[in-house]
């Protein structure tokens, strides 16, 4: 693989996409990113002003409040909104995990490959 490799993984939750990441992240040596990182680290600040402590729970628990960020903040910003966050950050090579619509710019090019 290329040093300016970027992978991007989708699936439905528990479809192993995080373990394909770190795998991937492992093996070819690449920087991990969660589509899901900014979304939690957002919530995670928030429940800290009133004193809640995320890292105590299980994500299941606080899942349906990371999803209606997400979408409250991709009607608010756009629908790009989480994924130029994530890419703001990146440094390739990189495997990124849970995207589901991948980004509109040209700055890439993508290739969709099925399993």
């Amino acid at each position: 693989m290329g040093m300016r490799e970027l992978i991007g993984v989708s699936g439905k939750p528990g479809a192993g996409k995080t373990t394909i990441c770190e795998y991937l992240a492992r093996k070819y040596e690449f920087n991990h990113y969660e589509m899901s990182g900014p979304i939690v680290e957002d919530v995670r600040r928030w429940m800290e002003g009133f004193g809640v402590d995320l890292s105590r729970y299980d994500k299941e628990q606080y899942r349906l409040i990371l999803q209606g960020w997400g979408h409250f903040a991709r009607v608010a910003k756009g629908e790009d909104y989480w994924i130029g966050r994530v890419l703001s950050n990146v440094v390739l090579p990189a495997v990124i995990g849970g995207i589901s619509i991948f980004v509109k710019s040209k700055q890439f090019r993508i290739k969709e490959v099925g399993c």
